[in-house]
């Protein structure tokens, strides 16, 4: 079924009327009298303008909705402040994703879902950047056992890596020992295997190029997509998961970049 917009129904509904109208004219016109030809042509010319006045108003309202997408996907990764009612103070965090619905996209940041007008500043980019080929080879630690030296006095810890991210324009892993969990510059790890667990090669390279990317999912499978820039990659028991924001998207179900 095929959704009819607002100024499509107004315009069907305007040429129905008119029809209508006009019929109701020439059925009780005086036989003697009929209706001038010059004005029944007037009127048809005043209808199409009318069709065209309302084709423009769509025309401009898909328009505005473009640029509202495309000014609110600008800002994902970037710091805005805004007025939160409850706390009466205002707030700022990191944009980390859109969300797509109604009459125009809202703005998710941590908590809180804003519209472009409830924005009171923006500040710059809450991302650093790394290399791609640092961020390819971090995702490729994933589920493998590495070795990290923290200087010549101390021995090597050694772990299975479960997370990757992007810290101050530099590429991490995370992994954990006996000792607890331990998060270290990428270009001081030794991979000490081959394996990569649960994952294959293929998917450790495709989430190491989504780094920092805007990337859209449908997490519920219900068709309606989410958006938001990837800051990290995590190893879990059942796959591969992108850190977009606060939450952990599962690799499958992005659907692209």
């Amino acid at each position: 079924m095929t959704a009819i917009s607002g100024t499509e129904a107004y315009s069907s509904d305007l040429k129905l009327d008119y029809m209508k109208l006009l019929v109701t004219q020439l059925q009780n016109q005086d036989p003697l009298e009929p209706m001038d030809n010059a004005e029944m042509t007037s009127q048809l010319a005043q209808i199409s303008q009318l069709e065209q006045l309302a084709g423009v108003n769509q025309s401009f309202e898909e328009v505005l909705q473009a640029t509202r997408l495309n000014q609110a996907a600008g800002l994902i990764g970037r710091d805005v402040s805004f007025y939160d009612a409850v706390t009466d103070a205002v707030l700022s965090g990191p944009v980390s994703g859109v969300l797509l619905g109604g009459e125009a996209p809202r703005l998710q940041v941590g908590g809180h879902l804003l519209a472009l007008s409830d924005l009171q500043g923006i500040g710059e980019s809450a991302l650093s950047e790394a290399t791609f080929a640092d961020r390819q080879a971090a995702a490729e630690t994933l589920g493998k056992t590495v070795s990290y030296q923290p200087d010549a006095d101390r021995p090597a810890l050694v772990g299975r890596v479960t997370e990757v991210t992007v810290r101050d324009g530099q590429a991490q892993v995370t992994f954990s020992d006996t000792s607890g969990a331990h998060t270290v510059p990428l270009d001081g790890v030794t991979v000490m295997d081959a394996s990569g667990g649960a994952a294959s090669e293929a998917d450790l390279k495709r989430a190491g190029s989504l780094f920092q990317k805007t990337v859209y999912f449908d997490t519920d499978g219900d068709g309606r997509y989410e958006q938001g820039v990837v800051s990290g990659v995590k190893m879990l028991s059942d796959g591969l998961y992108l850190v977009v924001g606060d939450r952990d998207v599962p690799l499958n179900s992005v659907l692209g970049a």
